[in-house]
């Protein structure tokens, strides 16, 4: 169907620690990338996970559902119309003195198809918002990781640009003593927007989860 798509409810999901664990645990199973991304904790923190404080994990959902299937004109040949968006952010907290490592899941699925995952590393140094480095692991050396820009900025810049100046706010007054702790924070002052904006990130201008959070092109 190439109806325009009309969006009749939305809804935020806060995660216990337990759902947000199991939910990264899923992800564990499926996609080898996590382990590459944890097992470079320590080189990015300098110091071993023994040493680090390490917080419980942190995630948020958002479910998105469409009044009638949505399949948009420019979708790929075999693909099928969708009238529920389902999204969600992990994240696994470490830091130590002045280094702040968040190892994050983002995830967004249709009722219908496959889901899209982005697995990455958010890194800074006394906590700088600007100062955020990005990291995947590199494609083309096994078991290293390489610098990415994209979903950060893409966050950044959907914050300022769809949620208002309070939650631009939020993100530069939110505590900022480690990944989960902000996250909290951000959420708490932010609601669904954050969220949606996280999912935007992810969705990264595909036409089945373009309609529900927007085009963020990182």
């Amino acid at each position: 169907m190439t109806n325009a798509p009309v969006l009749v409810e939305e809804k935020l999901t806060i995660y216990s620690p337990d759902q947000a664990r199991r939910e990264m645990t899923r992800l564990d199973q499926g996609y080898s990338d996590l382990a590459v991304l944890r097992d470079a904790i320590p080189s990015l923190l300098g110091v071993g996970i023994d040493e680090a404080a390490v917080q419980e994990p942190v995630g948020f959902g958002a479910t998105w559902n469409l009044k009638e299937p949505y399949l948009a004109a420019d979708a790929h040949e075999g693909d099928r119309a969708v009238k529920t968006i389902e999204s969600s952010l992990i994240c696994n907290s470490y830091n130590t003195g002045s280094e702040h490592v968040g190892v994050f899941a983002t995830v967004m699925k249709p009722d219908v198809g496959d889901e899209k995952v982005d697995l990455f590393v958010l890194r800074t140094s006394d906590f700088i918002i600007e100062g955020v480095k990005e990291y995947i692991p590199d494609s083309t050396n096994h078991g290293r990781l390489a610098v990415r820009d994209g979903w950060w900025d893409a966050l950044v810049g959907c914050l300022g640009r769809s949620c208002g100046g309070v939650c631009l706010s939020a993100a530069l007054t939110c505590p900022k003593i480690n990944w989960a702790a902000f996250l909290v924070c951000l959420a708490g002052r932010c609601g669904l927007c954050v969220v949606k904006c996280g999912a935007c990130a992810t969705c990264d201008c595909t036409w089945w989860c373009r309609p529900v959070v927007g085009c963020c092109n990182g």
